[in-house]
């Protein structure tokens, strides 16, 4: 009978000690592909909770698929593929797409702003977010379509800023490049050269000759 006592003690601190292993573990978020639901008749809703969502290859989501993702929730495009987003996208000014990989709104018609925070920029002054802000404005070039880039207010560090001209991403040439529909927020940029810690004042985006420049 004593055996028996000591015996639900120690199950509940097996209990507790897995917890605290574990718990560290799920806050770090858990990593699963990212699948599509089920064709339907209807507009469905994919919804991303916290965690990392996979991309092995180039995928697309189709207009009929409402993507909602919560913040601590990203989903990993790896270099070589392109995430095709058709549908509309619900999510807050915070990081969700992370990856080498490119993210492209060809053909989205529900879609009206790309969130430069979509793509992690930090917006601290310091961290250089150069080649988050190109990957948002890239994604708010593509297709025939023109998007609205949002920049929250941060200010955020970069170095010349390209956008892709027609034949796919980078600006080789001083051939014009497509632009968002506008650009918008009060994000302010502090511009500086490449291993320099010489800065320019916070000043907008703009465009030249050259596709898009910071001042």
């Amino acid at each position: 009978m004593a055996n028996q006592n000591m015996g639900f003690p120690i199950r509940l601190l097996v209990l507790f000690a897995c917890s605290c292993l574990f718990t560290p573990l799920l806050a770090q978020g858990v990593r699963r592909p990212l699948e599509l639901p089920p064709p339907s008749r209807g507009d469905t809703t994919l919804v991303l909770s916290s965690g990392v969502y996979t991309v092995s290859a180039s995928l697309s989501i189709p207009r009929e698929v409402n993507l909602q993702v919560s913040e601590g929730a990203t989903i990993a495009i790896p270099a070589g593929a392109t995430l095709t987003i058709q549908g509309s996208v619900s999510a807050g000014s915070y990081h969700i797409f992370s990856g080498l990989g490119l993210v492209s709104f060809s053909g989205n018609r529900s879609l009206s702003t790309v969130d430069a925070k979509w793509w992690g920029a930090s917006g601290d002054g310091t961290t250089n977010d150069t080649a988050l802000l190109q990957s948002a404005l890239i994604a708010s070039t593509t297709g025939a379509h023109r998007f609205a880039f949002y920049l929250p207010a941060s200010t955020y560090r970069v170095c010349d800023l390209f956008l892709g001209n027609r034949n796919g991403p980078g600006c080789p040439t001083k051939a014009e490049c497509p632009a968002p529909a506008r650009v918008y927020g009060s994000g302010g940029i502090v511009s500086s050269t490449p291993g320099s810690k010489q800065q320019r004042p916070v000043a907008p985006i703009r465009r030249t000759s050259s596709c898009w420049r910071t001042a």
